[in-house]
């Protein structure tokens, strides 16, 4: 059967292009596509089409610690003592100072963060050696800490989860203890503590970081702390009732 041409309706194509704009800028239909692709790389093309495909793409990512590294600019060079020496954030340094336009950069990125995962521990960088794997993994979450824009770093951050075996990378995840967080998971390892490392120092720090939470958090939906091993630390466990009630009644 032959193919009439001549009774076909031309195709608008500037129509079209609008209603793609259209469905391309509505948050509801961007993200109800984004659940629908299940490779990173169909998702990472999507992300790049505009700003609300990128902005409901990175809210819908959890990202992790050694992607937030990767927003530094390359030359730039995290420098510092070995975790169980780091106490505060002037024990981390910059090879350089960070410029506001690399500032700006980095803030564009997080700005539409909701989720974040920090292992706190060396688990990926066993190549550049313990210690300084260690310090690379969280450190550069102390020199965010010293952001000082006119506004917020992480505005849309609303899950946060942690796991740690050093104290020191639970005083550098204070930052992430933002007012809107709606969700907060703390995985403590006390078996991965290496020797040399009191566990109550870990709960010395724990503690500390509980009371942040409390002050910080007061829009705080949920919270899931799982202590590993945490049997032979008998001082501990006999009080840790008390202590997450006493956080819950200051929520």
């Amino acid at each position: 059967m032959a193919l009439d041409v001549t009774s076909m309706k031309p195709v608008d194509m500037a129509s079209q292009a609008t209603a793609a704009t259209r469905v391309l800028n509505t948050p509801e239909l961007v993200l109800e596509i984004f659940s629908h692709l299940h490779d990173h790389k169909s998702k990472a093309c999507f992300m790049l089409l505009g700003r609300c495909t990128w902005r409901v793409g990175v809210a819908e990512n959890w990202i992790e610690d050694w992607q937030l590294r990767a927003l530094f600019p390359p030359d730039v060079e995290i420098r510092g003592r070995v975790p169980v020496a780091v106490k505060k954030e002037e024990d981390v340094s910059l090879s350089r100072k960070i410029g506001k336009g690399e500032w700006d950069r980095i803030r564009l990125h997080l700005q539409y963060l909701r989720r974040i995962h920090t292992r706190g521990m060396y688990d990926s960088l066993d190549n550049l050696g313990r210690d300084t794997g260690m310090l690379l993994t969280w450190s550069f979450l102390w020199k965010l800490s010293t952001y000082n824009g006119t506004e917020l770093l992480l505005p849309a951050l609303r899950h946060v989860s942690i796991s740690l075996i050093w104290p020191s990378a639970l005083l550098a995840c204070r930052m992430l203890l933002v007012p809107q967080l709606q969700s907060v998971s703390i995985q403590a390892d006390l078996c991965g503590l290496p020797e040399g490392i009191m566990s109550t120092t870990l709960w010395m720090h724990l503690d500390s970081f509980l009371d942040v939470l409390a002050e910080n958090c007061t829009y705080l939906e949920n919270l899931e702390v799982d202590l590993y091993c945490t049997n032979d630390d008998g001082t501990f466990t006999a009080t840790l009732d008390t202590r997450l009630l006493s956080l819950l009644g200051r929520l």
